[in-house]
């Protein structure tokens, strides 16, 4: 529509078709050349899939027909580990923002971690998509004084086969047509994510290259005055002399403006989130209940208690004796304690009661079972359909992790464990394990790799409070995290109405569609 005039005045431009031409003549020549492997074809496009008509000159392409490489990146071995100070660029997805990349705060791999992952190679003029989590969308284009680089599996690479078309692209992937077809996939997919077999079979509407050139400058120069327009410059300022443009430019920037603000929210909600926790394994939650209850017994004598319930089951030849820890010395104490709590090491209040979880596929799943299964991190994945699978029976809670959890989670069911590497910790009583549980999220122990470094873990220190303090803290985390998530639930629906109304405002620029806008 932004090109209507022009390709009046413009009629005998190449079409479309003509450049799809040379586009797989040229993959054929990457592919003959071994540059590029030779993938399965997609399948043709059917006249169902077909969303809107396109005008006279253009053709529906599949984003994989018009790329030499789409597909993600992966994380080096090692995680954040191999991370370095300096070296070669790893970028990830916070990295990838829709006005460019921005390499503040970006990671570092060495050379070396780089030549092995000749797949993931960033080059000058490649687009990266974000293509997990709540980013999931953002597109740049990698500058062109871009030396070299390397992605992570949160961030593909879009590769066009023709370089130029790079620029048009970008602006089709940006558009509220393709993020609807991201958010179509994730729902259909049945998890979050954009795979790449979904990825390449997305329609785009391919406009001549000529004509692409237009596009990209006319859509450049309205973001621009766009720009100027929310900063309170005034449309008789610029060659837009229309005032509904003029509206719709004005109510496209004081939505993103909004947008911007509940995504600063939205991070200050994780922030304080993570300030109760740090507040609560300090005493600060629970300084006025400690003035109320000063005769408490102390944690000392707390963990007399606990360790001599470990001697039993040791005695009772339950669990084996471990080698002694290493006292906790004054270099590794944080913070200074409350009257009442001691340090101590983690592993002087668990025994490991699984290590050997079974890696469980596909196939062994049922849709209902005699046991629950869960992976690493509360969550029921079905039943099992081996009978001598060990079930693990519980008394009370345990606090389950392993090597590919974002989440730290305690259950109180029996279960079969379901995933390698997961870690039980069964806590010796009497304690609250609650209280564990908020404290390991709030030393973020799930992000320091301790499931495959346990040595690490053992090494630990914790400040334990007395017993009764810690149902204490357990109450007053709870309570504050129920108005946390009442705050993060409001601001939520804030950004769902904010994205409706920012489709709304897209919808009448592009396809010249009225709706009621209120802003």
């Amino acid at each position: 529509k932004l090109t209507e005039d022009w390709r009046e005045q413009n009629s005998d431009t190449e079409p479309a078709s003509e450049l799809f031409k040379r586009i797989r003549a040229e993959k054929q020549k990457l592919v003959k050349e071994k540059k590029i492997k030779k993938e399965k074809p997609l399948p043709p496009i059917a006249e169902e899939e077909i969303p809107f008509k396109l005008p006279d000159g253009w053709v529906w392409s599949k984003l994989g027909d018009i790329c030499s490489k789409t597909g993600s990146g992966s994380t080096p071995k090692g995680g954040k580990s191999s991370y370095k100070d300096s070296g070669v660029k790893f970028i990830r997805s916070q990295n990838v923002y829709d006005d460019g990349l921005r390499l503040n705060g970006v990671a570092f791999i060495s050379q070396t971690t780089h030549d092995k992952m000749q797949g993931t190679k960033v080059r000058s003029e490649d687009l990266l998509l974000n293509i997990t989590g709540g980013s999931i969308g953002r597109c740049c284009i990698v500058p062109k004084s871009f030396d070299t680089g390397n992605i992570n599996q949160h961030v593909a690479i879009i590769r066009p086969v023709i370089l130029e078309n790079g620029y048009y692209l970008h602006k089709i992937i940006c558009s509220s047509y393709f993020q609807n077809m991201i958010l179509e996939i994730q729902t259909g997919a049945g998890r979050e994510g954009l795979p790449k077999n979904k990825m390449d079979n997305i329609l785009i509407p391919f406009a001549p290259l000529a004509e692409q050139k237009v596009i990209v400058e006319k859509v450049e120069k309205l973001m621009q005055q766009a720009e100027a327009i929310s900063q309170g410059a005034h449309f008789k300022d610029f060659e837009i002399v229309d005032s509904k443009a003029y509206q719709l430019l004005k109510n496209y920037y004081f939505i993103k403006n909004m947008l911007d603000e509940i995504s600063t929210q939205k991070e200050s909600i994780t922030q304080l989130k993570q300030s109760i926790l740090q507040e609560a394994i300090q005493g600060k939650l629970t300084a006025d209940w400690r003035k109320q209850n000063p005769d408490i017994e102390p944690a000392s004598e707390l963990l007399k208690r606990i360790k001599a319930e470990k001697q039993k089951l040791i005695a009772e030849k339950k669990i084996r004796k471990d080698k002694p820890l290493p006292p906790i010395t004054h270099e590794e104490i944080p913070f200074e304690l409350p009257d009442g709590w001691v340090w101590c090491r983690i592993t002087e209040l668990f025994r490991v009661l699984s290590t050997n979880g079974k890696q469980i596929k596909n196939k062994d799943y049922l849709d209902k079972g005699d046991f629950p299964i869960v992976d690493q991190g509360k969550k029921l994945i079905g039943g099992y359909s081996n009978d001598k699978s060990k079930v693990i029976e519980i008394e009370s809670p345990i606090i389950i992790f392993g090597d590919h959890t974002k989440e730290i989670k305690f259950i109180d069911f029996n279960f079969i464990p379901g995933a390698d590497g997961t870690k039980l910790l069964d806590f010796y009583k009497p304690q609250d394990v609650e209280y564990i549980f908020y404290l390991l999220k709030a030393i973020k122990l799930e992000n320091k790799g301790y499931s495959r470094h346990f040595k690490v873990l053992k090494k630990q220190i914790i400040p334990l409070p007395t017993l009764a303090e810690q149902k204490a803290i357990v109450k007053k985390v709870e309570n504050l995290m129920q108005k946390v998530s009442a705050m993060e639930e409001e601001i939520n629906k804030s950004e769902q109405n904010a994205e409706m109304l920012m489709q709304a405002v897209l919808k009448e620029a592009f396809e010249g569609k009225k709706e009621e806008i209120e802003v």
